[in-house]
């Protein structure tokens, strides 16, 4: 049950990311600022909420990364108005992943989902 927990603290810092994310790139910079200093407060404090212990903070934020990986460019669309399954190519991250086909984008993501999740249900319980 507390990898459960995890997953869905982990998914809610990457959301609250994206969306401060999507609102300092839309012009809205207080609530940007505010919201991507919220996700570093939550992520801090993940280590406390869990009582996670010196050898889980690896795999705690290797999940995050996973997690990170899988949902943060679709809800920074959602956010910005943008369609759901839009790439830019400004950033890094998107011009890496332009360079691949669109099902191979898709294929990475759900192999960062099931690693993610694999590694809360081993490691995080």
């Amino acid at each position: 049950m507390r990898a459960l927990w995890i997953i869905l603290y982990l998914i809610l810092c990457v959301a609250v990311g994206a969306a401060g994310d999507a609102w300092n790139h839309i012009g809205m910079k207080t609530i940007g600022h505010a919201g991507e200093a919220l996700e570093v407060g939550l992520l801090i404090s993940g280590a406390f909420v869990f009582n996670l212990r010196r050898r889980d903070w690896l795999p705690f934020v290797a999940v995050y990364i996973c997690f990170r990986i899988v949902g943060f460019d679709y809800v920074h669309n959602l956010v910005t108005g943008q369609p759901i399954f839009h790439m830019d190519t400004v950033s890094i991250w998107g011009s890496f992943l332009s360079k691949f086909p669109a099902h191979g984008v898709t294929f990475m993501r759900a192999v960062a989902l099931f690693v993610g999740i694999g590694i809360s249900i081993n490691e995080l319980k």
